[in-house]
């Protein structure tokens, strides 16, 4: 595990991530239906300080501890 993220739908753009102010910087790769009821697991895009990264959401178990 590289980092703990938490996923947020917001009704204007769908499921994403956001940084610690509330700003949304991270979405799906693949376009979303809108029906998802949690985010869809697989390939995101971030953009963070002008720079993109490409990674893959997983879903991880509560408390789990990076091995």
């Amino acid at each position: 595990m590289d980092l703990a993220l938490w996923c947020r739908w917001l009704p204007p753009r769908g499921w994403c991530t956001c940084d610690a102010d509330g700003v949304a910087n991270s979405w799906p790769l693949h376009p979303q239906t809108g029906e998802e009821m949690s985010p869809p697991l697989g390939p995101w895009r971030s953009w963070k300080a002008g720079k993109s990264y490409l990674y893959d959401l997983r879903q991880g178990d509560e408390g789990q501890k990076p091995a």
